[in-house]
C-alpha cells in the first residue's frame, strides 16, 4: 500500500507483443488497462480507469 499511496496511476495486464503499439501513453499494448489510483482509492473500492 505504501507503495501504491506514492504512484498515480498503475497499468494493469500482461504485455501481448501482437497488441504493441507506440501509440498508447505509459502502456506497451493495447489490451492494457491505465488505473487512475487517486480515483480509486477515493472511490470505496471500485475500480476507476483513465483513458489519457
Amino acid at each position: 500500500m505504501r507503495l501504491l499511496n506514492l504512484a498515480d496511476v498503475l497499468i494493469d495486464g500482461k504485455f501481448i507483443m501482437s497488441e504493441k503499439t507506440l501509440l498508447l501513453r505509459f502502456r506497451g499494448s493495447k489490451n492494457q488497462r491505465m488505473i487512475d489510483l487517486k480515483k480509486t482509492m477515493e472511490s470505496d473500492g471500485k475500480t476507476v480507469y483513465t483513458f489519457e
